[in-house]
């Protein structure tokens, strides 16, 4: 019984790190190493990354939601396109995708897409 319990726990352990591994690869669906915003944007809506964080349901981020450390009020408020002091969905994944597009190449590279998750934005 130990054997299968060992067995299990090591085979779940592998099949995480393989999906952390390869969520860039996943994101990639036309495998040019790079994300477009299409691309990253079918990856957040597909693994919920925007409603994981709306924890009140209501499909609205505000500050204590959102919870990343490596934003800031200044951040949050120029991502906050109409002043209301929640992010949308867009606004947030417009917003996040220019953030890590850190040579504005209209792109995320795997070292962009690697910041990210290194932030903490794609921990699921």
């Amino acid at each position: 019984m130990i054997k299968h319990r060992s067995l299990f726990t090591t085979l779940l352990l592998a099949s995480g790190m393989a999906f952390a591994a390869n969520t860039f690869e996943t994101a990639d669906t036309n495998r040019d190493g790079m994300l477009s915003e299409p691309e990253y944007q079918r990856y957040v809506f597909n693994y919920d990354v925007y409603t994981n964080r709306d924890t009140n349901n209501d499909s609205l981020l505000d500050e204590e939601e959102l919870g990343i450390s490596v934003f800031d009020a200044d951040d949050f408020a120029s991502w906050d396109a109409d002043g209301d002091n929640y992010l949308t969905y867009d606004e947030l994944n417009i917003s996040l995708f220019d953030y890590y597009d850190e040579d504005e190449s209209g792109y995320l590279d795997d070292d962009e897409w690697d910041n990210a998750g290194d932030d903490g934005w794609f921990d699921m």
